[in-house]
């Protein structure tokens, strides 16, 4: 589910914002990347989403493969110190499902 919402106060924009399936909503161009990035890493490794998830539910996580934090480095989901953006993480909680090795991605988008 979308809505428009004006972008500033005098009315010249309009952003799309996106209901996740928590309800929470985030602006459409968050959304849109966020998608992007968790396509790339699909398949690619498995440790690397279960380090993003464990990132997204505690933010005192730490990466210790090298090999997970070059991926989720490289394509924008956390930066050099192993932060990720907080519009980032409702986006990947609503986006994957599961816990540990059994992680499986889901539509985020809140169904009307």
């Amino acid at each position: 589910m979308a809505a428009a919402i004006p972008a500033s106060g005098d009315g010249t924009g309009t952003i799309l914002w996106i209901t996740l399936r928590d309800g929470s909503q985030v602006p459409e161009p968050a959304f849109t990347v966020t998608m992007l990035a968790l396509e790339q890493i699909q398949g690619k490794s498995i440790f690397a989403v279960r380090d993003l998830v464990r990132i997204c539910k505690d933010p005192d996580y730490e990466i210790v493969t090298t090999f997970s934090k070059k991926i989720l480095t490289k394509i924008g989901l956390i930066d050099k110190e192993g932060n990720i953006h907080p519009r980032c993480i409702p986006i990947i909680l609503n986006a994957v499902e599961g816990d540990g090795q059994s992680l499986t991605f889901v539509d985020p988008v809140k169904q009307e």
